[in-house]
Formats: structure tokens, sequence, C-alpha cells
């Protein structure tokens, strides 16, 4: 979670797209508090719970925003 966390997105993005041990409080938290860089790593995981991608459309620009719209494996509230 420290290195999801992570400013640098070099370091936070393969984990924040890819580490299925962060759970959906430690994602919606990053979202709510990271840059445009850290939503568009967490727009391509697998999967997406409709609470982490709530905060995504809400704070994402555009290409954010696409990205998990195409994401076959979010799910909307």
């Amino acid at each position: 979670q420290q290195l999801a966390r992570e400013n640098e997105i070099k370091i936070a993005g393969p984990i924040l797209s890819r580490s299925p041990l962060l759970d959906d409080p430690t994602l919606v938290d990053i979202a709510r508090g990271k840059g445009q860089d850290h939503l568009a790593a967490i727009s391509g995981r697998p999967t997406l719970s409709p609470s982490v991608t709530d905060v995504i459309v809400r704070r994402g620009d555009r290409d954010v925003v696409r990205n998990v719209a195409a994401n076959a494996g979010a799910r909307f509230s």
C-alpha cells in the first residue's frame, strides 16, 4: 500500500493497475488524493467497483473517464 501511494507514478502505476492486494477503500483514498496519472493507472485495473469508478469519473479528466468507460471490468453505480 505504501508504494501505491507513492507520488512518483513510475513506482505507483504498476501497483495501482495490477496489484490484487489493494482493496477498494485504499483505491478510493488514493483516487481522492492523487492526480490524473494515478487515476489513469487505477482506471486500467482488470475490475473496478462502483465506489472506485465514482471517484474516478468525478475527478478524472476526459482521457481518464474514457479509459474507465472502456474498461469492461469497471462497474458503475
